[in-house]
């Protein structure tokens, strides 16, 4: 079986990723080791069933989701599931080649989109978090602003200090004069 690389949902991802969910410096370096691990899949004559390609691609999804660390583990979990369970049910049904690639494309896409849909949440929580900062800051600016100073503190200068000086008069008496 061969596949035919589905990259259209991963650069889709480098474009509107946000930090937190994906590294998104990293989708390039991913992106040409996915290739090379399809290719390595293309060319792999043992593949001679759905569920062996589908691992294959799996396994070359599961490096490309290790390179952008992919923070949401859970994403990934649900795509293999899905991808496995189609593969073996295509396995049985002996389903052509073409609508199994099609039906692994969906999958895919699925779980591409479902990713966009985590970084465009976490984009809307980041902006809602920096939307309620400012708005402390400006209350807090506010609050700051009409209340009224307090006047200074008068503070009476320190002591002054005193130079003091013992003088040893004789036999064990002495006298102490201070400035």
């Amino acid at each position: 079986m061969r596949f035919i690389a589905v990259l259209f949902g991963f650069s889709a991802l480098s474009a509107c990723a946000q930090p937190g969910i994906i590294d998104r410096s990293a989708v390039p370096t991913a992106r040409a080791n996915f290739n090379l691990a399809l290719d390595r899949c293309n060319a792999d004559r043992g593949i001679d069933t759905y569920s062996k390609g589908v691992e294959c691609l799996l396994r070359a999804d599961l490096d490309y989701a290790k390179t952008i660390m992919l923070k949401k583990p859970e994403l990934f979990a649900a795509y293999i599931q899905r991808a496995r369970l189609a593969a073996t049910e295509m396995d049985a049904a002996g389903t052509p080649e073409t609508e199994a690639r099609e039906r692994i494309a969906r999958i895919r896409s699925d779980y591409i989109a479902t990713i966009s849909s985590a970084m465009e949440a976490e984009d809307i929580r980041r902006q809602d978090n920096a939307l309620r900062a400012a708005a402390v800051a400006d209350a807090m600016g506010t609050l700051q602003a009409s209340m009224p100073r307090p006047a200074p503190v008068y503070a009476p200068p320190p002591p002054a200090t005193l130079r003091c000086r013992t003088i040893n008069l004789g036999n064990g008496i002495s006298r102490t004069n201070c400035d």
